[in-house]
């Protein structure tokens, strides 16, 4: 067994925190694309939301979508 360079350990670490920002990335832009297309273009508001989320409050809010019948039900004022 080896032991990792101060080097290694960082690199690693970054290579998980991109993973992390790249899933975050996919999930948020998956439920932009699934919003849009049951109720067009969306509003500044709740763009800014959507930013705003984790992967799994866009699985959720993904989950929501199914029986929202519109943006409102999914992002109350």
């Amino acid at each position: 067994m080896t032991e990792k360079t101060s080097a290694e350990g960082l690199r690693d670490g970054g290579n998980v925190e991109g993973v992390e920002v790249g899933t975050t990335a996919e999930a948020r832009s998956f439920l932009e694309e699934l919003l849009r297309a049951r109720f067009g273009p969306l509003p500044g508001g709740v763009q800014a939301r959507i930013e705003q989320e984790t992967p799994d409050g866009c699985r959720e809010l993904g989950r929501q979508l199914l029986s929202a019948r519109s943006l409102a039900d999914l992002f109350p004022i």
